[in-house]
């Protein structure tokens, strides 16, 4: 089983900060939100993970076993860390690292034009190979297998072609910040980007993906219930009104879809990608 750290802290939000103690976003007046104070009723436990471990993970799950020319361990790490102090200077987004945070690697080798397909075909099984093997009496099960390839939107404005544009070509290493915009509605969420710094990005399905694969106990929480964690930068072709998740079910881990409509949930939370 996986080992956990405490929860976020309690820190005062820096001076012009936009993020609260635990790295949720602090809501607009204009924001369609569960609350303006999260209870914290749903809520992640601090993975423990090592840069290590995430590499490793990756290059067996994935088989790549060359990752280490491709991105070294020594690379992945350094970029992240060099990313992390970067944010931690500045007040506006210092209070993200509050929050759970996870770092990832995407690797062109698995990159194909169509994100569904990619998903479908090598990130998601991925996921489940890790997922089974770290956790082992627990399942992991795509609801979404067959729906993927051909059939997967990036929504606009939300920034997350670029993500996919420099994953085609090049290593992508940065940081998933999956719960900090707990209890916003999925459409705010694709809203409020547009007033966020500029490096951060909606998230979507092929970081968090990666993330599972680094540390697949991110949802496994002891004390309460883990949120639903949206993938809110794509959305179906055949149906906007939905929206794709990864969420536990007890301690399985699921990758599913449900409807978006009026739905304002404690229980949703969107993510955020910062990378280099």
């Amino acid at each position: 089983m996986p080992s956990f750290d405490q929860k976020p802290s309690r820190d005062a939000v820096p001076d012009g900060g936009l993020f609260d103690g635990f790295g949720r976003l602090i809501p607009a007046e204009e924001d369609t939100v569960y609350s303006a104070v999260d209870r914290r009723y749903f809520s992640l436990a601090k993975a423990s993970f090592s840069f290590e471990a995430i590499h490793e993970s990756v290059a067996r799950h994935l088989n790549l076993p060359n990752l280490e020319a491709v991105v070294s361990r020594d690379s992945f790490e350094g970029r992240c860390e060099t990313m992390r102090a970067r944010a931690l200077a500045n007040p506006a987004m210092a209070g993200l690292f509050s929050g759970v945070h996870v770092p990832f690697l995407l690797v062109p080798d698995t990159a194909i034009a169509d994100i569904g397909e990619e998903l479908e075909r090598t990130l998601l099984p991925a996921v489940g190979r890790s997922f089974n093997q770290s956790i082992p009496g627990f399942d992991y099960k795509n609801y979404c297998d067959g729906q993927l390839a051909k059939k997967l939107d990036i929504v606009p404005n939300v920034r997350y072609e670029r993500l996919v544009k420099q994953h085609a070509s090049q290593v992508v290493v940065g940081w998933y910040f999956p719960a900090c915009l707990a209890g916003f509605s999925i459409p705010c969420q694709r809203r409020l980007v547009s007033r966020l710094p500029d490096e951060l990005i909606l998230s979507g399905p092929l970081e968090a993906a990666m993330a599972f694969i680094g540390v697949p106990g991110i949802l496994m929480r002891m004390e309460n219930y883990p949120n639903l964690l949206a993938l809110s930068a794509v959305q179906p072709s055949a149906d906007p009104r939905m929206f794709q998740f990864f969420e536990a079910y007890g301690w399985n881990l699921n990758y599913n879809q449900r409807s978006m409509v009026g739905a304002v949930s404690e229980y949703f939370a969107g993510g955020l990608t910062l990378c280099d």
